[in-house]
């Protein structure tokens, strides 16, 4: 059971849930349970972590906005304006990895999450 996730700077590969082949990548930041992410086609996402306990195992739930025209690995696309979708996910924790299983408009994407280091220190120069 992940009571948190570390703060820091993490990797996301997505697929559908039925393929074996990565489709898509992106990276979050997290704080404080807070996860703020992007992709390389511009959608943006934010949310935060729900962490579980014996009984039951973490969650995401948060949301994702999809720039104009922009198409998900799901073949959701969005229109000239755009398009906003709820997320929810379930953890997929093993002793070894992070992952998630997470709903986006009816459909799930398995997301591997790789930590890839810490968040710079507050107040510190960027340079």
């Amino acid at each position: 059971m992940q009571a948190a996730l570390a703060d820091g700077i993490y990797s996301l590969d997505y697929r559908t849930a039925t393929g074996d082949t990565v489709f898509a990548n992106g990276l979050a930041i997290v704080r404080n349970n807070k996860i703020l992410g992007s992709d390389p086609a511009g959608g943006l996402f934010k949310g935060q972590y729900l962490p579980g306990d014996d009984q039951r195992p973490g969650a995401f739930e948060g949301s994702i906005a999809l720039p104009p025209n922009g198409e998900l690995i799901t073949g959701l696309r969005a229109g000239p304006e755009g398009l906003n979708i709820a997320l929810r996910g379930v953890s997929t924790e093993t002793e070894s990895a992070l992952g998630f299983l997470v709903e986006v408009a009816g459909q799930i994407v398995s997301v591997d999450v790789a930590y890839v280091g810490p968040l710079p220190a507050a107040g510190s120069d960027p340079r």
